[in-house]
């Protein structure tokens, strides 16, 4: 997903990273993550399914979320 799409998914606009919108988002999937404090989005252009790809452990996690 480019930076424009991560802000629009999480609803908090183009400084999405400066504000706590992805570790807020991020927080409802800290089982999955197994301690990790970020992860990497990714977007299924065929399914409209947003993943997340952990960066400490490599695990991916469908979140049940779609992008449109």
């Amino acid at each position: 997903m480019s930076p424009d799409d991560i802000g629009n998914f999480l609803k908090a606009g183009k400084n999405w990273h400066k504000g706590s919108a992805k570790k807020d988002f991020l927080k409802q999937f800290k089982k999955e993550l197994k301690g990790d404090t970020n992860a990497d989005f990714y977007f299924d252009k065929t399914t409209k399914e947003v993943f997340l790809k952990s960066n400490k452990s490599g695990n991916w996690i469908n979140t049940g979320q779609k992008f449109e």
